[in-house]
């Protein structure tokens, strides 16, 4: 079958997967094959974006599509579970060329943060992900086997954000008599508890963080719920409460900017109707300040509620 463009269902596949072979995993098996209804594209793939990338393809040449993604935890197809080696944290980075760059920094995690999917390996270094569903590559030596029963109940057990939909925390911290304002009290307290930390790439940890890593440490810290690693990813979570300056944003709510000059997104934490606690990357460290000022430096956007404090 040929497309509007003029190129076959196999021609476009195969370009789809000489394009992926330079992410951290290929697009791991695509093949075209005729059913009695018609050609269909089955394999694996590493990512739900490639997966939507398969399945419009497919649409396009009328086609249709059986994907399995190695990233779905759902999918179950992991080669292994990993637990973290010793008591230091871990570093994932976005692809083993890129190791030890700043820039690079996916995320890091802590030893009680796992245990990990490992996804695939080369030369040394293995593809994982963790509970958060974020994904990159560590040294392979951070890691030991983990039991992989226990592994697969703990991830089923974690409660995570979801779009369209503010979570409730953790009920066991839901403790009368304070309840959701008491809850809301601990997540200001541990968020204000590291006020002067420095600002790290990809940083999730007390030696640095950047915006996202930050929030959701302490979200996790103090709610039990854990919101996905990256800023895009966290804009997306929640129930979207308003635009910023419309007086809809709370304590507990999540302010999305984007920085005065700049193309990158950026997430703080709102303390009030009227302050952010953030990592500043131009002020390199955890800061907290007053809304107006902080609107010299960004271009306030949306607002959105991830997590539920109150009925």
């Amino acid at each position: 079958m040929v497309s509007e463009a003029g190129t076959s269902l196999g021609a476009d596949i195969a370009e789809l997967v000489r394009a992926s072979s330079s992410m951290p995993l290929a697009a791991v098996r695509l093949e075209v094959e005729d059913d009695a209804s018609g050609p269909v594209v089955r394999g694996r793939v590493l990512t739900l974006g490639q997966a939507r990338a398969v399945r419009r393809l497919a649409a396009v040449h009328g086609a249709g599509a059986e994907i399995e993604v190695i990233a779905d935890p759902a999918d179950r197809l992991e080669e292994d579970w990993l637990d973290i080696a010793g008591e230091a944290p871990v570093e994932v980075w976005r692809e083993p060329a890129l190791m030890g760059r700043d820039h690079a920094r996916q995320t890091e995690y802590l030893p009680g943060d796992g245990p990990l999917r490992q996804l695939g390996r080369r030369d040394g270094v293995r593809l994982v992900q963790g509970p958060d569903l974020a994904m990159g590559w560590v040294v392979g030596d951070a890691l030991m086997p983990a039991d992989g029963e226990f592994a697969r109940r703990a991830w089923t057990e974690v409660r995570r954000t979801a779009e369209g939909e503010a979570v409730l925390p953790d009920p066991a911290r839901l403790s009368p008599p304070g309840g959701g304002d008491e809850l809301l009290a601990g997540l200001l307290g541990a968020a204000r508890s590291h006020l002067g930390v420095p600002y790290r790439w990809g940083g999730t940890t007390s030696r640095g963080f950047d915006c996202s890593g930050f929030v959701q440490r302490v979200f996790a810290g103090a709610t039990g719920v854990l919101l996905p690693k990256h800023t895009g990813d966290q804009r997306r979570v929640g129930v979207r409460i308003g635009l910023a300056g419309d007086g809809a944003g709370q304590a507990g709510d999540l302010l999305f900017a984007t920085p005065r000059g700049r193309r990158l997104g950026h997430v703080m934490l709102m303390s009030s109707a009227g302050t952010v606690l953030h990592a500043c990357r131009t002020e390199m460290k955890v800061i907290e300040e007053p809304l107006a000022a902080n609107a010299q430096r960004y271009q306030h956007q949306g607002i959105r509620r991830p997590v539920l404090f109150g009925p």
